[in-house]
């Protein structure tokens, strides 16, 4: 009897050990799975059925090295012999399959994919391909069923390639990855002011004299006089994409359920064509200008010249002509501009561009496109089926006018995947802000406004390539960042949870791996939260890292923490001025640096601000922010820093008489954002809040571009009475300055 006992134990381990191997680890995660027990091994032999709308599909299914030579057998009508094997077949009414869904089950009689549509069984045959890419035998395949649907209808990835040139293998690798993870939409931005890199047979001028640089860094580029030179110059850096290569990565891309929206910066964003043809410039106006003169009926002409250049190569219903805010005064001061709106009865410059934004919509509906472009192009005549791509999510515009078009949401603060991963000292240059992992996971495109959410098709993430000059860093900025938009693309919003996709997709670091995607790996540097408990007067510390299940060791005394240190496990609270140091050990060993914060409980702590210059668009937590007893770091600079691009002058107020020992004001510098040290900071002390006496000047001799941050501190060498603390730090020469606490002891 106890050996049978035994047995059924070892027995119920191996299939608990093997469940937990086979759990469903998909990005993004099904709508609903139901998992058996059990696998289904494919056979050698197995036969491969299609019905006739998804023969050209199964052939997708060679993915599978096993399935390479298979031929696939035609259904005509389905009977016994369709109940084995893998099958690609059409949904029946008894099915109740959405025409949007589709439903995959694997048992023992073998795959059985159904769906309404092409489009819907590609998702089902793109599942399948992605599962078996997870599993270590791919034969092998576990037991379930999957109802799966998309969330929104457009789910996009976006790629300049017109600030940086990237080679066409690479765009078909990015399909790739975009079809296994159900991207359907591909923006590919082919012109902006740095190059143009389509074929353009009428003015081959165009990537001619734009498709190559002086300097393969965009920064030492722009430094250096934005130059272009020519192929065949030694220093020469680009090149440009044929109309034929574009026509063969559509025909890609279309086999893997994606379409490619040309993004093609028209009117406006366009310095690299007017260096080309300045016949297009405003004549009263320098050769910095970067929109078309609307004046000039020639460029009108041009628009719809390239335009049909563009729509011959891309069958896509949408083409993206940009939109980015234009300077108005190149039309409010030219004569020709003046003319055609005397001539068309435009109130101001902003009437002459959305008349040009008119003219370029209805050459694009004469030929069944539908435009799309950013908000500024917005106007009451555009015609309903445009749609607007929502890149600032503060909405200021009407929201009658946007409520009459469709939306694709590439919210700046969430899906610019230019912007750095985490501490920009850690990383190559990017963009000012931080957007992790993380944060672009909670993303909730139905959040922007209760109004305008029924109107969402979609969201797009933006990849702007100023600062990746080379394939791999694009992958290295893209990706995981686009496995966390494809789930919030995809997955209900009532059934994503940030730790369930955590740890899902750790199973997906090693198909990144076996891609060769040079993806960004979760960091081991240990961020150190505190949050202040106003009631309690202490700190509550969590440490934290990239990693899942991190090992951090911390201590309080100053010294460097070691596997003799303190094993983090829960939140730690510290009723006085500490500093703690942490860091992440993997078997013994540290792996990552020391990471350290200085956490005061100070006198300052609640009190009132007055600000007697105000701050800007770094608000922070408002006036709340210099005495919330936080101390900010690289990580959370919209949180903790404000900014102040005029000086900083304020007034703490201790509502009575307060002995005081010290004070300090603590600034960051950093080149992203733009923020340095004031060259002094003043200290007063006032007992009625009119007159006040100077304690103090700390003084700072040069600025630089590194990210640190300093504490301008006065220690008084006796005791001095004040209710009211005055901190004045003058304006830097360029910049701002970014402060996140005044520390009063």
């Amino acid at each position: 009897m106890r050996a049978l006992t035994i047995f059924c134990f070892l027995l119920f381990t191996v299939f608990y050990v093997y469940a937990q191997n086979t759990t469903i680890k998909l990005i993004p995660k099904p709508n609903k799975v139901i998992q058996s027990e059990g696998v289904y091994n494919i056979p050698y032999n197995v036969q491969l059925y299609a019905a006739e709308p998804f023969i050209e599909l199964a052939q997708l299914l060679a993915e599978y090295p096993q399935l390479k030579t298979l031929p696939v057998e035609l259904v005509k009508k389905v009977n016994k012999k369709h109940t084995q094997g893998i099958r690609l077949l059409l949904a029946e009414a008894i099915d109740k399959i959405p025409n949007n869904a589709h439903r995959i089950t694997i048992d023992q009689s073998g795959i059985l994919l159904k769906a309404n549509n092409e489009k819907a069984m590609l998702d089902g045959i793109l599942t399948l391909l992605q599962l078996s890419s997870l599993l270590e035998n791919p034969l092998s395949l576990p037991q379930l069923t999957i109802d799966d649907y998309p969330r929104f209808a457009h789910r996009g990835l976006h790629l300049d390639v017109a600030s940086h040139y990237m080679p066409l293998a690479f765009l078909k690798k990015y399909i790739d990855l975009m079809a296994l993870y159900k991207f359907n939409y591909f923006h590919l931005e082919l012109a902006n002011n740095n190059a143009w890199r389509m074929e353009i047979k009428k003015f081959p001028e165009l990537t001619e004299q734009t498709s190559w640089r002086t300097h393969k860094a965009w920064y030492e580029w722009s430094k250096n006089g934005q130059q272009f030179s020519k192929k065949g110059d030694p220093n020469a850096y680009g090149g440009y994409y044929s109309q034929n290569q574009l026509q063969e990565l559509v025909m890609y891309a279309k086999q893997k359920g994606i379409t490619i929206i040309p993004e093609i910066n028209l009117i406006t964003g366009a310095q690299a064509i007017l260096k080309v043809y300045p016949e297009f410039v405003c004549t009263e106006t320098t050769d910095k200008q970067q929109e078309f003169c609307l004046g000039n009926t020639k460029s009108y002409i041009f628009f719809k010249d390239v335009l049909n250049e563009i729509i011959e190569v891309f069958p896509s219903t949408y083409i993206h002509i940009g939109g980015n805010q234009p300077d108005t005064s190149h039309w409010a001061n030219c004569s020709k501009c003046k003319t055609l709106s005397a001539s068309k009865e435009l109130k101001d410059a902003n009437d002459i561009y959305h008349y040009a934004i008119k003219e370029i919509e209805a050459h694009l509906t004469s030929q069944n496109r539908i435009l799309i472009g950013r908000l500024p192009l917005l106007t009451d005549s555009l015609a309903k089926e445009s749609v607007i791509n929502l890149v600032d999510t503060e909405i200021t515009t009407s929201k009658n006018q946007l409520q009459k078009h469709n939306l694709i949401l590439s919210a700046k603060n969430s899906l610019h995947f230019d912007n750095y991963q985490s501490d920009p000292r850690q990383h190559p240059l990017a963009r000012d802000k931080q957007l992790s992992l993380a944060k672009v996971y909670a993303y909730n495109p139905n959040e922007i406004d209760s109004e305008l959410a029924t109107k969402i098709i979609g969201t797009m993430a933006t990849v702007s390539t100023t600062f990746m000059s080379n394939y791999e860093q694009v992958e290295y900025m893209v990706f995981p960042r686009a496995l966390a938009l494809a789930e919030l693309n995809w997955t209900r919003q009532d059934l994503r949870n940030w730790h369930d996709f955590e740890q899902r997709l750790q199973t997906h670091y090693t198909l990144l791996q076996d891609k060769e995607i040079n993806y960004y790996s979760p960091s081991y540097h240990v961020n150190i939260e505190a949050e202040f408990n106003f009631n309690k007067k202490r700190n509550t510390v969590s440490l934290s890292s990239e990693q899942l299940n991190p090992t951090i060791y911390y201590t309080t005394d100053g010294t460097d923490p070691s596997i003799e240190a303190t094993l983090f496990t829960n939140p730690i609270e510290l009723p006085t001025s500490t500093l703690i140091k942490a860091a992440s050990f993997f078997q013994e060993a540290r792996v990552s640096p020391v990471s350290e914060k200085q956490l005061h409980i100070h006198k300052a702590i609640g009190k009132k601000v007055t600000y007697n210059t105000p701050w800007n668009e770094y608000e922070a937590q408002k006036d709340s922010t210099l005495t919330n007893g936080i101390q900010g770091d690289i990580n959370d600079i919209l949180q903790q820093w404000q900014g102040f691009t005029n000086g900083l002058d304020v007034t703490v107020d201790f509502e009575r008489r307060e002995e005081i020992n010290s004070v300090a004001i603590r600034f960051m510098q950093s080149k992203t954002p733009e923020a340095y040290y004031p060259e002094e900071v003043q200290i007063m002390f006032s007992d009625n809040g009119k007159n006040y006496r100077k304690i103090g000047t700390v003084k700072h001799e040069a600025n630089d571009d590194q990210i640190a941050f300093k504490n301008f501190e006065i220690k008084l060498e006796k005791p001095q009475m004040a209710k009211y603390i005055r901190i004045i730090a003058n304006k830097p020469e360029s910049g701002q300055l970014l402060a996140d606490e005044i520390i009063i002891y």
